[in-house]
């Protein structure tokens, strides 16, 4: 399913994209990156910038590493218990696609607030609980939207819903650090 063509009918790569708002500088980091699906889309949209593509499971790393292999802008690194090897404020745009029912009740989300630069932003696309269900992870594991931005703005960060009707399965958050209003 993660790699599956039907997958770009309700969740199409190039939208989530679009999402980011790249100029093609920045440092993204694809946090749970799986088979590196969105990675290689990301990487083609950064020809000065770069993808840093991360992932807790030991079978992902492998199909990550083979995957992105030979693109010269991405690099992929193996974290444990969402400690990303990485120094504060050293990304412009953290992607947590498919992520936020994974990682409940750890500390992904404070993880990607430190990596973070101040002007840059989180974008959470998952499962939203209160849509159709044929298709994801079981209901009860997703998040209800209100639920999400909580989790959210519990992490330090200031939560805005952009205009999404590209995803009938998932809700669209876009996350700022809170202290983002102090940087000129």
């Amino acid at each position: 399913m993660l790699d599956a063509a039907e997958r770009d009918a309700y969740l199409p790569d190039g939208a989530v994209a679009d999402l980011l708002e790249l100029t093609g500088a920045e440092t993204v980091l694809d946090y749970g990156a799986g088979t590196g699906r969105i990675s290689l889309v990301l990487a083609e949209r950064l020809p000065n910038g770069r993808v840093v593509a991360v992932d807790e499971s030991a079978e992902m790393i492998v199909h990550l590493a083979e995957r992105l292999a030979s693109v010269s802008n991405a690099e992929v690194i193996d974290i444990n218990g969402n400690a990303v090897p990485l120094d504060d404020g050293s990304v412009d745009r953290v992607l947590a696609l498919n992520l936020l029912h994974e990682v409940r009740s750890e500390r992904a989300l404070e993880e990607m607030h430190r990596l973070l630069r101040a002007d840059g932003f989180l974008l959470v696309i998952d499962w939203n609980r209160d849509g159709p269900s044929e298709l994801g992870p079981p209901t009860e594991l997703r998040y209800r939207l209100q639920e999400a931005i909580a989790e959210c703005e519990k992490a330090g960060f200031q939560v805005e819903q952009p205009p999404s009707d590209r995803f009938p399965y998932h809700f669209v958050l876009r996350a700022y650090p809170a202290n983002r209003a102090a940087v000129t």
